[in-house]
Parts: structure tokens; sequence; C-alpha cells
């Protein structure tokens, strides 16, 4: 089952139910080129933008991590 997350602007990002308490709360925003981003708490009072499908995905900072199906706001 996935669940939708509101974008400014009126778009939404599809993510898997999973993900869904994790990323509900925070504003999010769709980026330039086209992806889901958003500023996340990063545990010392600061934010940091991130993109939506590298906070699930939880990459090494050198991996590539994209969107097999090439739409840039799902994030199942």
């Amino acid at each position: 089952m996935s669940h939708h997350i509101p974008l400014q602007g009126g778009k939404v990002a599809r993510v898997d139910a999973g993900d869904y308490a994790q990323l509900k709360d925070l504003d999010w925003f769709v980026s330039k080129d086209g992806y889901a981003v958003g500023f996340v708490p990063n545990g010392d009072g600061q934010f940091k933008l991130q993109y939506m499908h590298r906070l699930v995905l939880h990459p090494e900072p050198e991996e590539v991590a994209d969107h097999i199906n090439g739409d840039t706001l799902d994030n199942r």
C-alpha cells in the first residue's frame, strides 16, 4: 500500500506505507530538478536539505539512488 505526501505547490509524492510515518510531518517541496526535497532535522537542532528518495533508501554518499520507473516523485 502506498501513501501520498503533499508537496508545496499542490503536487504529491508517493511513498510506501512503512516510510509514511517518518516523512508525513516534514515540509516537502519539489526541487528545480523535479525531486521531492525538504529540510530534515539532523539531530543537533539544525536542518539539512534532503532528497526524499535518499532519506528513504539510506545510500552511502557516493552511491547513486534514483527512480527506476523515471517518476521523480515516486519514492516507493
